[in-house]
């Protein structure tokens, strides 16, 4: 694991302080033992002067020794003050250089890191080394505090309010981030990480975050093995009204093709052995078509296989803190569903469509879900019914579903 360059200025004023109890804390202990042994009772007389409950003693002790003593501890305070408010200053003011700041929001129970490229990420922090970063710190419910126990940083996340942080990872590793104030039932589970990387990784990762952001169309991806007996399966079920996206797979010791008949009438001539290629198309209504692999003639090789795209039922979904909300409590056994899904809320949310729920999580049932949604974003998910009976809908991200996100469709 890294440091953080704040970690060192933490590191030397605990370092003070703690000096400096030590030092008092054996000094007092001094002053009680050799008190208890020089004034020990030893069965004299009392002297006329000795001190009484209640009375200023006479004449008795230095005024020198209780100004000093004064003084002394008066110059500590403001040494350990004056320090202290550096310090404070040097961990509240973000350099001139920072280059990089992201908002970070605590939620019951995680946290959401959201870029100025504008994509989120859930739980994982990934910055690069070397760099000063500033995080603008917030929440929507309650209370939190973002801690890093390995950066010696730490600060509340308090709703309606943002609370700035920086630090600069000095090398690269990968530190804990811990809620450090006690905010419900999760509590425990809200952990995550910041990983530090290489400025050149970093990009890389940026590039990639860019590419999956969610597109306006609603694709479908089917994975499929082109053989010398035919394609495998044979069979697929796709939704009409998006793009159907087919990942192609040449698993011969051959050159072999693939062709999609009409409606569509889109082909890949040649795939090399051992190769794989993208045929993606739209599908805008309900059709079916045949497909088959071909040889380097052109002729079918093998078995063909039958694509039905079918007509759906559309049901949109709002996800917000702490609801699921359909537009429908009914669907079809007879006819796919297609939810249409929006993040409404603040936080990341995700949708999950299965058979049972469950409180142990292990123990859910789930035909389908959505990835991880941050707030204002959304996705589509085709679901065929599997039976008559209820369907339940939830968002399986911890804490979430026992929050209130757990909602029933009935299938007739």
């Amino acid at each position: 694991m890294g440091d953080a360059a704040s970690t060192p200025i933490v590191d030397n004023l605990f370092r003070l302080y703690f000096t400096i109890g030590i030092i008092l804390t054996l000094l007092v202990f001094f002053f009680l033992v050799y008190s208890a042994w020089r004034f020990r009772a030893r069965g004299q007389e009392e002297p006329a002067d000795a001190p009484r409950a209640g009375e200023v003693p006479p004449n008795r002790g230095h005024p020198y020794v209780v100004f000093g003593t004064v003084i002394v501890v008066g110059a500590i305070l403001f040494g350990l003050s004056i320090g202290t408010l550096s310090s404070h200053q040097f961990l509240e003011h973000p350099p001139d250089d920072v280059s990089l700041v992201i908002d970070a929001t605590g939620f019951q129970f995680g946290w959401m890191f959201e870029y100025p490229q504008g994509f989120q990420t859930f739980r994982e922090l990934r910055v690069p080394a070397n760099e000063a970063i500033l995080l603008r710190i917030t929440s929507p419910d309650v209370m939190h505090k973002f801690h890093v126990a390995d950066y010696n940083i730490g600060i509340d996340a308090i709703p309606g309010r943002t609370n700035h942080l920086w630090f600069n990872a000095t090398g690269p590793g990968v530190a804990e981030i811990r809620c450090a104030e006690l905010c419900g039932i999760g509590h425990g589970q809200m952990v995550g990480s910041i990983a530090a990387i290489p400025r050149a990784e970093f990009d890389a990762w940026v590039q990639e975050q860019l590419a999956t952001l969610p597109t306006p169309n609603f694709v479908q991806v089917f994975d499929l093995n082109v053989t010398r007996e035919g394609p495998v399966p044979g069979q697929l079920q796709a939704v009409a009204g998006g793009e159907i996206h087919l990942r192609l797979t040449n698993n011969a010791s051959t050159t072999l093709g693939f062709r999609l008949g009409g409606p569509y009438n889109v082909s890949v001539p040649s795939m090399a052995p051992n190769s794989a290629a993208w045929l993606n198309f739209s599908a805008p209504g309900p059709a079916t078509a045949t497909y088959e692999a071909t040889n380097e003639t052109g002729s079918r090789a093998g078995f063909s296989g039958t694509l039905r795209v079918l007509e759906s039922q559309r049901v949109t979904v709002s996800l917000t803190e702490w609801k699921v909300t359909p537009s429908a409590k009914t669907v079809r056994l007879d006819q796919p569903v297609l939810f249409i899904v929006t993040n409404d809320g603040k936080i990341v949310h995700d949708l999950n469509v299965g058979g049972h729920w469950d409180a142990d999580p292990d123990s859910r049932d789930i035909h389908a879900k959505t990835p991880d949604l941050a707030a204002g974003r959304g996705a589509a998910l085709a679901y065929f019914p599997r039976a008559k009976g209820t369907l339940y809908l939830w968002c399986n991200l911890p804490g979430h579903s026992e929050s209130g996100m757990l909602t029933t469709l009935e299938v007739v």
